[in-house]
């Protein structure tokens, strides 16, 4: 009997155990269920997170869908981006940066950085990329098109405005400010095009711009008495849709474009450098279609070519090939200069060899054949190697040199035009 209660007894045991085990394996498996759960949600949360992610290049800055929404922000900024936010911040909202760049307008902010149709610039902290912390904030929202809308296309959904203000450069760097849904929106025109629009006064951005430099045109200063042009940043997108367009001028002067001054004048040009057909400044010159000849479509001073000296910019041909995105417009590749075509607006760089550091830059209206000079330019060099040639008439004859332009003739204002 006393078997019998203690088989009996340890059975209970043994029993009870196992309901207690089998209550500890229902309590792990639902604390496991749990914490899946929770990873799932977790894992959602972030997914759904990154799919908020603020889209960069789904909107045309000349739409009128852009229009609405842009100025329905009553934000300083647009889509949640806005002034104050950190660099940290704009990444997770952003993603990845896609250029870098410096502002060509002086006392616009600092170091910009582009996220496709967005560009945020920095405050005047971050001067290179190097500088760029994950607290740096941002000073100006700007937003722009990958390409660049011409005014005309601009204005056909925005309209036109009389509230102008010149930015530099004689009216080729002008603000134009729309009040639309009660938001006050500035546009960036430069050269032809509108390169951004903005919730911020860039009249104001602008006073420091103007109170520094010459109003009438702060892109022309001089040096040792000859004038001198402020190059913008070569790898801008401003400076590149302007050779890319045509639409290119230094003080007023562009390929083949109509006016009535004389660049022996209104400019202050080097006298030693300078020659019938070639007005040479400090860091720049003019090539005159035909020299002293006949006018092209009644423009007295029709300019065929534009060189600026850009070395000290220290920028690689390789570089401004993909900031300007122009391979499939290559007309020439050399060793130490490649040409480009623009819908008959040829470009040559001209570079080192080693360092490919580009130290020139020639902009050329005229005839061009795949592979090959510009027409015109193959004229003056075959020109130039018939001059060389020695005198049937004369065999000690040296007319290879290029006749010095009369002085008189240069402060005269170029006679024979």
């Amino acid at each position: 009997m006393k078997k019998l209660a203690l088989v009996l007894s340890t059975s209970i045991l043994l029993v009870a155990c196992n309901n207690n085990s089998s209550e500890k394996g229902v309590s792990k498996i639902e604390s496991e269920s749990n914490q899946s759960n929770k990873d799932r949600k977790e894992s959602s949360s972030k997914q759904i997170q990154k799919s908020k992610k603020v889209k960069t290049d789904d909107f045309d800055i000349s739409s009128k869908e852009f229009i609405d929404e842009f100025t329905k922000d009553n934000t300083k900024g647009f889509r949640g981006i806005v002034p104050g936010i950190t660099y940290e911040k704009a990444k997770e909202k952003l993603g990845n940066p896609t250029s870098y760049s410096i502002d060509e307008m002086p006392n616009f902010g600092g170091f910009r950085v582009c996220f496709n149709n967005f560009i945020l610039v920095f405050d005047e902290s971050v001067k290179i990329k190097s500088d760029l912390k994950d607290d740096s904030k941002v000073k100006y929202v700007f937003l722009q098109n990958k390409n660049a809308p011409r005014q005309q296309e601009f204005e056909k959904e925005w309209g036109t405005t009389d509230d102008v203000t010149e930015l530099g450069a004689a009216g080729s760097i002008v603000s134009l400010s729309y009040d639309i849904n009660n938001t006050k929106v500035d546009a960036f025109y430069s050269h032809g095009i509108i390169e951004y629009v903005t919730k911020e006064d860039l009249k104001s951005i602008g006073e420091n711009v103007s109170n520094t430099s010459n109003k009438d045109d702060n892109n022309i200063t001089e040096v040792n008495g000859v004038s001198h042009y402020n190059t913008p940043d070569i790898l801008s997108n401003s400076f590149a849709e302007s050779i890319k367009r045509n639409t290119f001028e230094i003080a007023g002067f562009g390929l083949l474009k109509e006016t009535d001054k004389d660049p022996y004048t209104a400019l202050k040009i080097d006298y030693e450098e300078s020659r019938d057909g070639t007005a040479v400044y400090d860091n720049f010159s003019f090539e005159l279609k035909n020299g002293t000849g006949p006018k092209v479509d009644d423009n007295n001073y029709p300019v065929h070519s534009i060189t600026l000296n850009v070395e000290d910019q220290g920028v690689k041909i390789d570089d401004l090939v993909e900031q300007w995105d122009i391979s499939d417009n290559h007309a020439f590749i050399g060793g130490t200069f490649d040409i480009y075509n623009f819908d008959s607006t040829y470009v040559t760089f001209n570079y080192e060899e080693n360092s490919r550091v580009i130290y020139e830059i020639i902009i050329t209206g005229g005839n061009f054949s795949e592979g090959a000079a510009p027409g015109d330019l193959e004229s003056d060099n075959t020109q130039e190697s018939i001059e060389t040639e020695p005198s049937d008439t004369d065999d000690n004859e040296d007319v290879s040199e290029t006749p010095d332009v009369d002085e008189q003739r240069l402060k005269g204002g170029g006679a024979g035009y």
